[in-house]
């Protein structure tokens, strides 16, 4: 561990270990076991050579049918005390952490929150991102893969966070994080970042996140001996959601981010999305989802020769429930670019047109009794 990461840890124990210490022993109100197994199989049109697809977390393979991710964990409540600890495996965590974070590729989750008040409450460890309308987990989202800005933010980070409900229908949350995606950190700066998140009924709720850190790594070469390059990154993620009826449900996603480059220039990337899920049957539910991704400077996306990742995509997506478990799922998407930069079997092409099909088997049990 770096310097930082010591230093954060520090951090989080020293705000962590007063509440810890000072809250009252309660009963055990709920502990849980969850998780689930995703097995895939996808096949592109283009054939990419190695059965590596590009651009796309999930699914990341090609024509074999493997485990896409699978996870297990325990999640547990002891009045305003609660914790989770959740490890998984699969594709995913292969393709997801990258650089020093390889080596905990397989932590998913391990965070621990304290209830200051009813209203107040403080979490610290390794937490799902709080940027993204999208889960890591598969099974979470109404479309089986993932958008463009959903695999190009982050799926999970470390750090504290402190969230207020001032109302019923309003939380907001501020963070301090070890960097964008990271459990390890790569430079000297923390990361900050907030949510904000209004419910004024059942039926609409709006989210805003953001998140401002330097993405420099440590490694990065320098013009003087005591300069410190710095490529900072304020990013924002708004979302909302609305059912207009009961099986109804319409999702609107717009993002934008801006990066400083070389000297005193920056980069600008933004994508909007569209998402509507109806559940036409207790044990079918149909999907369909829209996107634009625009990022000329390639600094989300590298691409192999030399253009940004100015992209779109189309998807139709169906759910069939087998049981209370298992969910049998399938999806068509069609990616489309000016340029080349779709990997094939032919040479760099400008679409891709895959369809998908995966088994999703979930468990969560209540009570344990251990």
């Amino acid at each position: 561990m770096t310097r930082l990461d010591y230093r954060l840890l520090a951090a989080i124990v020293l705000v962590l270990a007063p509440s810890v210490l000072n809250a009252q022993q309660t009963p055990r109100t709920d502990r849980r076991l969850v998780g689930g197994m995703t097995l895939a199989y996808s096949r592109s049109e283009n054939r990419p050579l190695a059965n590596e697809r590009a651009y796309t977390l999930q699914p990341s393979v090609d024509g074999i049918l493997g485990v896409m991710q699978s996870d297990v964990g325990i999640e547990s409540g002891m009045g305003r005390f609660a914790f989770a600890l959740v490890v998984h495996e699969g594709w995913f965590s292969r393709d997801n952490y990258q650089g020093a974070d390889k080596a905990y590729r397989n932590l998913q989750q391990a965070w621990l929150r304290f209830d200051i008040t009813p209203d107040v409450s403080l979490r610290a460890g390794v937490m799902p991102s709080h940027i993204g309308y999208e889960s890591m987990n598969s099974r979470d989202n109404f479309i089986l893969s993932r958008l463009f800005c959903s695999d190009a933010t982050p799926y999970y980070e470390t750090g504290a966070s402190m969230q207020w409900h001032p109302l019923q229908s309003l939380s907001i949350e501020g963070l301090v994080l070890s960097g964008w995606q990271r459990i390890v950190a790569v430079n000297r700066n923390l990361a900050w970042g907030s949510r904000i998140n209004w419910k004024p009924d059942t039926t609409l709720s709006i989210t805003w996140g953001t998140f401002y850190g330097n993405m420099e790594d440590r490694t990065a070469t320098r013009q003087r001996a005591w300069e410190s390059q710095a490529a900072w990154r304020f990013y924002n993620n708004f979302w909302v959601e609305w059912k207009p009826m009961p099986d109804l449900t319409l999702v609107g996603i717009a993002d934008v981010g801006r990066q400083q480059l070389n000297g005193d220039s920056t980069a600008t990337t933004w994508c909007m999305a569209a998402i509507a899920a109806l559940q036409i049957h207790p044990k079918c539910r149909l999907g369909a989802r829209a996107e634009y991704f625009s990022d000329p400077a390639s600094i989300m996306f590298a691409t192999p020769t030399g253009p940004g990742f100015v992209t779109s995509s189309l998807s139709c997506n169906v759910d069939l429930a087998i049981n209370r478990s298992t969910t049998l799922r399938g999806e068509i998407r069609r990616m489309f670019s000016a340029d080349n930069i779709f990997p094939s079997s032919t040479g760099l092409q400008n679409s891709d047109v895959f369809g998908t099909i995966t088994v999703n088997y979930s468990v969560s049990s209540s009570n344990l009794p251990w």
